[in-house]
């Protein structure tokens, strides 16, 4: 999902946006992956494990689309959250790094110095120093 967070929350402070948890469980549909702080910013998480085809042999394809091979990626990035300037922006960048898979992902939001938050399928997690910096758990 995405969204745009202008100014603070009537209380005049940060808005508090809880990250999910890339779960693979139908019973549990939200689970708290970590919460930020964030202002005058737009957020953004894609990920392939709610939308996603399993095939006979067991293997899961999701709804990102490779832009070379026209086909669905197959990337070890569950999910990949993006904080940027606008809310067009993260999408457009989480859905880049899900279709680039975790090592060129981690490496494009290095080079662009942004706050990244990804999850991949072994467990792993992987932040930027960004980030880190707005992670309030």
């Amino acid at each position: 999902g995405e969204i745009a967070a202008g100014g603070n929350n009537p209380s005049g402070s940060k808005w508090r946006i809880s990250i999910d948890r890339p779960l693979l469980q139908d019973s549990i549909l939200h689970d708290s992956q970590c919460i930020v702080e964030i202002s005058d910013v737009g957020v953004a998480t894609s990920g392939n494990y709610r939308n996603f085809h399993t095939d006979a042999q067991g293997r899961n394809y999701g709804h990102t689309i490779s832009a070379v091979t026209g086909r669905p990626v197959r990337t070890d990035v569950l999910s990949a959250t993006i904080i940027a300037t606008t809310a067009m922006q993260a999408d457009a960048l989480a859905t880049a790094c899900m279709a680039l898979g975790s090592r060129a992902a981690r490496q494009l939001c290095d080079s662009l110095d942004i706050p990244a938050l990804l999850v991949l399928a072994d467990s792993t997690v992987w932040n930027s120093p960004k980030f880190s910096k707005i992670s309030v758990n």
